[in-house]
């Protein structure tokens, strides 16, 4: 399938939040608290809302071109294994509101995020004008000192995009790439189950890969009923449980058509199927090698964050992009050891 649009979102969504961070940093503090204060958000109200209508647009074209992907990729799979597919119906009404549901789902996420993070940057504002007009009124200060507070207050906190289950703030973009990972999990998934059971097949099979979560290692590999009619296998909602066709938002799980009239093994599958759903030996190298994996993906987060906080502290000094910030700090390089100085001075003289 083709990612690019799923690629495009994700970078409209950095693109954003670095532009966020750039009018925070670099906005001239002229003027008096409230014209300052009313100025910068006119203009962080503006990026969030064309980032609202550039995100619903790429947001609808992901979900119709991967569910239609889907279905043409499902029907060609049991065409080359000589399924009967004469009763497929692309663009049947079951298709049309599954397509319509999800990106309802998928924008409202988007939507919500970029509300919070309009809200969080509104109430650093408000806050970072009431302390400078109460130190205004005994050491004399400007709105510089507004601005300063505003900047440090971000430094301190982050510029999140939204909280997740387990309480953690995530990025704008962090979170946009999650969304876009999680949705299109969903509709391969769904466009998947709806097209089988326009035509009648009710079993599918999960895929299995070598690094998983302790999550996902119960259920991948396995055979499902969609319906749950069929007692041999465990139904499809034993994996896929909430609300969402996904074991767990960011999932890479995936179902696909299993013909038992196909099948090398059925028996095999049966009881490979019905195992217990817990953690077995063999799954315990792909939960290490996935434990590994996240942890080099928490060391990234923290860049990210890292980098953030050097853009609105030192703007000016910071490379434009975070690819080159993370190989200017892994290096150890001169460069990053005058930046880290350069930051540590400005936040030692709060910025300003």
């Amino acid at each position: 399938m083709d990612d690019k649009l799923v690629q495009k979102l994700i970078e409209v969504y950095e693109k954003a939040q670095q532009e966020l961070i750039r009018v925070i940093a670099e906005k001239e503090a002229k003027g008096n608290v409230t014209a300052y204060q009313r100025s910068l958000l006119a203009k962080v109200n503006k990026i969030l809302a064309d980032l609202d209508i550039e995100a619903y647009k790429l947001t609808k074209q992901i979900v119709e071109n991967y569910y239609k992907d889907t279905i043409d990729e499902v029907v060609s799979s049991l065409l080359a294994q000589n399924v009967d597919v004469s009763q497929s119906s692309t663009f049947s009404k079951l298709h049309t509101d599954a397509i319509l549901t999800i990106v309802k789902n998928y924008f409202s996420n988007l939507h919500d995020a970029n509300v919070f993070v309009g809200r969080q940057i509104q109430d650093a504002v408000r806050k970072a004008g009431l302390d400078a007009v109460a130190l205004k009124i005994s050491t004399g200060q400007t709105v510089k000192e507004c601005k300063k507070n505003l900047v440090n207050m971000l430094i301190d906190q982050g510029l999140n995009g939204i909280k997740d289950k387990r309480g953690r703030t995530i990025s704008l973009e962090a979170y946009a790439a999650t969304v876009a990972r999680s949705t299109t999990a969903e509709v391969t998934n769904t466009a998947t189950t709806n097209q089988l059971t326009e035509l009648g097949y009710d079993l599918v099979k999960m895929t299995s890969h070598a690094t998983t979560c302790p999550i996902c290692s119960v259920y991948q590999g396995r055979v499902y009923s969609i319906s749950g009619k069929d007692n041999r296998f465990p139904p499809l909602s034993t994996a896929f449980s909430g609300e969402h066709a996904n074991i767990h938002p960011n999932c890479r799980h995936r179902i696909f058509p299993y013909i038992e009239s196909l099948a090398d093994d059925l028996e095999g599958d049966i009881q490979y199927s019905n195992r217990r759903f817990e953690v077995s030996e063999r799954d315990k190298k792909a939960i290490d090698d996935y434990n590994k994996q996240q942890f080099e993906k928490m060391k990234l987060r923290a860049d990210r964050n890292q980098y953030q906080r050097y853009k609105l502290a030192i703007p000016n000094d910071v490379p434009k992009n975070f690819a080159n910030f993370r190989q200017m700090k892994n290096s150890n390089s001169n460069r990053w050891k005058k930046l880290k100085t350069l930051y540590e001075s400005a936040v030692k003289n709060e910025i300003i």
